[in-house]
C-alpha cells in the first residue's frame, strides 16, 4: 500500500535521526576522508570501495568524421572523412555450457575415485594426481553404430541333424506328425507333445518302432506350466534340444467377425499365439545357455500375410505369429547367438485342421452351432472342406520344412503361387486402396 507523502517525510526525518545518534562504523585499516553513515550505505556505497564519479558528457563527432590525432608536435590535426564501416559484432564469450560444467565434475570425481582405489590396492606406490582430460560435449554415435546388432558366434543352418533332438508340439496328426516323422528318418531324438494322449501315444509307439528315441509329454500349450515341463522332461531325457517346433494350432469356428463368441477368440489365440509364446519362454534360454546351434520353427500360415472373411480370429492370430516369428530373429541376431527363427506359412494342407466338430470345446460348439445359420456361412465351410481336400499332403510340407531347416531360411512358403497374392496384397497397401480377396494388384 503506498503511503502519503507527509508519512514518508516523517520517515525519513526519523531515520535520519537516528543516524547521527549512532557512530558510523570504519572500514578495517581507516579510510581517511571517509565520512558516511548507515544513509550513505543505504544508497549503495560501501566503505571499502571509492565513490564513483559521474562521466562528463562529451561533444558527439558527426558520422564519418574520425577522432583528431596528435600530431609530433602535439598540436591536433584535422580530423580526415572516413568510410562508414559496420560495426563487427562482439563474439561471444568462450564460457563453458552448464553441460560440460556438470560433466566435468562428475569425471572429476571419478577420476579422483578412481585415484583412490589404486592407492589402497598398491600399498606404498605413489599416487599421482589424476590427469583430467579437456571436457567437451559428448558426440552422438554414428546412425550405423546406434543400429548395428553385435556380429553372431555363428549363422550357420543346422545341417546334420544326426542325434539331435526335435521337440514338436501338435505332433499327433496333421503337418505335426508329419515333421516327426521326417526329422525320424534323419536320426533325431523327438519329444512329442500334444493334447490328444490317445493319438500322441500312438505317434510315439510308430516312430519308436523304427529305431529312433521318442518321448511323448501330453502337454496343453495353453498352460505355461505344462510346456515349462516339456522342456524339462526334454532336457531330462536327451540333454539338449536343437530344434524347436511351435507347431500347435487351431483353425476356429467360420463365422463373421461380429458373430464370433468371445470365447472363440481366447481358444484360438490362446493355442495359436500363446502357444507359441510358451513355447519361447520354456525353450529359448535353455537353448541359449547349450550354446549348439539351433533352430526355432513357428507355425504361421498364408492367412498371416493375406486376409479373407469368416476367419478373423484365425487370421489376426496367425499375423500374430508372424509379427512374433520377426521379432524373435531380430532379437536374437541383437545379442548374438547361434539360434536361428523360421516361420512356416503355408496354404490349405490336407490335415484335420477343418474338422472343427472334433477341436471345439464342448462348450463352444453349441454357441457356434446356433450362430451359423446364414446360407453364406454354410456355403463358405462347404468351400473350406473342398479347398483342404484338394489341397497337397502333410508329407510334402514335412519335405519342405526339412530343406528349410537345413538351409537356414526363414519364411517357408509351401505354396509358391501364393506369393503373388502378397505382392498383390502389398500394392494394395502402399497405393491406399480398398482391400480385395483375392488381392489384385491396383491399376
Amino acid at each position: 500500500m503506498r503511503q502519503s507523502r507527509p508519512r514518508r517525510q516523517a520517515i525519513g526525518r526519523q531515520r535520519r535521526r537516528h543516524a547521527r545518534r549512532r557512530p558510523a562504523r570504519q572500514p578495517e585499516g581507516g579510510l581517511a576522508g571517509w565520512r558516511g553513515g548507515p544513509l550513505r550505505r543505504a544508497r549503495g556505497h560501501h566503505p571499502a570501495e571509492p565513490r564513483r564519479r559521474r562521466r562528463q558528457p562529451q561533444a558527439r563527432r558527426p558520422r564519418g568524421v574520425s577522432a583528431p590525432q596528435q600530431g609530433p608536435a602535439g598540436a591536433p590535426q584535422q580530423a580526415q572523412p572516413q568510410q562508414s564501416q559496420r560495426r563487427k559484432r562482439r563474439r561471444p564469450s568462450q564460457r563453458t555450457p552448464v553441460g560440460e560444467v556438470k560433466s566435468l565434475h562428475v569425471s572429476r570425481e571419478r577420476q579422483v575415485g578412481q585415484g583412490q582405489r589404486q592407492a589402497i590396492g598398491n600399498q606404498g606406490s605413489e599416487q599421482r594426481p589424476p590427469q583430467i582430460a579437456e571436457c567437451s560435449s559428448p558426440q552422438p554415435l554414428p546412425r550405423a553404430a546406434r543400429s548395428a546388432p553385435p556380429a553372431c558366434a555363428s549363422l550357420e543352418p543346422v545341417q546334420d541333424l544326426l542325434g539331435k533332438t526335435a521337440v514338436v508340439t501338435g505332433a499327433a496328426a496333421g503337418i505335426g506328425k508329419a515333421m516327426a516323422a521326417a526329422f525320424a528318418r534323419e536320426g533325431m531324438n523327438l519329444v512329442l507333445a500334444d493334447l490328444d494322449r490317445e493319438k500322441l501315444d500312438r505317434a510315439a509307439a510308430e516312430l519308436s518302432a523304427a529305431g529312433v528315441g521318442a518321448l511323448a509329454v501330453p502337454t496343453d500349450v495353453t498352460q505355461p506350466e505344462q510346456v515349462e515341463e516339456l522342456a524339462r522332461k526334454a532336457y531330462d531325457r536327451f540333454g539338449s534340444v536343437e530344434l524347436l517346433c511351435n507347431n500347435a494350432g487351431v483353425l476356429g469356428p467360420i463365422l463373421p467377425s461380429w458373430q464370433q463368441p468371445i470365447e472363440n477368440w481366447r481358444w484360438v489365440f490362446d493355442i495359436n499365439v500363446l502357444g507359441v509364446v510358451h513355447g519361447i519362454h520354456a525353450f529359448v534360454p535353455r537353448m541359449l545357455a547349450q550354446g549348439t546351434q539351433a533352430y526355432v520353427l513357428n507355425t504361421g500360415s498364408i492367412a498371416g500375410f493375406i486376409n479373407g472373411p469368416f476367419f478373423a480370429p484365425y487370421n489376426a492370430s496367425k499375423h500374430a505369429v508372424v509379427s512374433l516369428s520377426e521379432c524373435l530373429h531380430h532379437e536374437l541376431r541383437a545379442v548374438g547367438c547361434r539360434i536361428q527363427v523360421g516361420v512356416l506359412c503355408p496354404g490349405w494342407v490336407n490335415t484335420g485342421l477343418a474338422q472343427l466338430e472334433q477341436k471345439l470345446p464342448a462348450e463352444l460348439a453349441g454357441v457356434n452351432a446356433a450362430q451359423a445359420q446364414s446360407d453364406i456361412v454354410a456355403q463358405r465351410e462347404k468351400n473350406v472342406r473342398q479347398m483342404v481336400a484338394d489341397s497337397i499332403s502333410p508329407d510334402e510340407i514335412a519335405a519342405i520344412v526339412l530343406a528349410a531347416v537345413r538351409e537356414g531360411r526363414f519364411y517357408i512358403f509351401p505354396h509358391q503361387e501364393r506369393k503373388a497374392d502378397i505382392e498383390a496384397r502389398l500394392h494394395e497397401v502402399l497405393a491406399e486402396a480398398q482391400p480385395s480377396f483375392p488381392p489384385k494388384k491396383p491399376v
